[in-house]
């Protein structure tokens, strides 16, 4: 009997340990200069930040190589910002503007909870920062493409020729500024070991035959920060990971 207690005492405190931790995880650390949109990712605050490890399979297998992405997160008192590093041989997007399908061709993600809501929000972008901005009050339900995210601000670079699969490419990195009004909606704002649930997220197709459209049918593939399971949708806040705000500044190790 004794035994048995233990036990389920040594279950629950796995299972307690196991949840809290599950999902991705990342401490955000703050901007220690002034950060231009442009995709560059050239500032101290980017070449400061962790890289996340690589990107998943959205069902949680391992990405290949070739297409490796990673991604770092900093902050300051007005914006969240993401930059993400996408290798790819083939790079294909040839939307250009705002509220385009950018999921239909090369594109990276943002996925960011409403603090204290069942809402998120979705901003989008190509590595030649076409994008797509939205929000939704739970799964695939709410404002989507009629809502603009006061703020919002993305931009790519290609290294390499964009739409051209007779080259190798080099790949992309792309670069997304949040306003935190937008996510903190009751006007405060997070501190030293505030939480907030996010995903991000990379597509990747090839080029088509005949351009200006989705890319090449059958060459999709989806990866993500936070691994979604097997049903391929990453409208699923449940499987979000964590980001952890810290006061400390990014700054180069001595």
């Amino acid at each position: 009997m004794v035994s048995k207690i233990v036990y389920l005492i040594w279950a629950m405190n796995f299972c307690a340990t196991m949840c809290a931790q599950s999902g991705a995880s990342y401490t955000v650390l703050r901007r220690v200069d002034a950060i231009t949109v442009d995709g560059k990712l050239d500032e101290a605050s980017w070449k400061n930040a962790v890289k996340t490890p690589p990107f998943r399979v959205y069902d949680g297998g391992q990405a290949p190589a070739e297409l490796e992405t990673t991604a770092r997160i900093v902050w300051d008192d007005e914006y969240l910002y993401v930059g993400f590093e996408a290798k790819d041989s083939d790079v294909y997007c040839t939307y250009t503007g705002r509220d385009v399908k950018t999921w239909e061709q090369d594109g990276f993600e943002v996925f960011t909870a409403i603090a204290g809501t069942a809402g998120y929000l979705e901003t989008d972008g190509s590595p030649t920062g076409a994008t797509w901005d939205g929000a939704f009050t739970n799964t695939l339900k709410g404002l989507g493409q009629d809502y603009d995210v006061k703020g919002f601000q993305l931009a790519g670079r290609v290294n390499g020729t964009v739409n051209d699969p007779k080259d190798k490419d080099g790949g992309y990195t792309g670069e997304v500024r949040i306003p935190l009004a937008e996510i903190f909606k009751d006007g405060k704002k997070p501190g030293e070991g505030t939480e907030l649930r996010l995903n991000l997220f990379r597509i990747n197709w090839n080029t088509p035959e005949k351009q200006g459209g989705k890319g090449a049918m059958g060459t999709d593939t989806y990866y993500a920060w936070s691994p979604v399971g097997k049903t391929l949708s990453f409208h699923q806040p449940d499987k979000f990971g964590t980001v952890t705000f810290s006061m400390r500044a990014a700054q180069a190790a001595k």
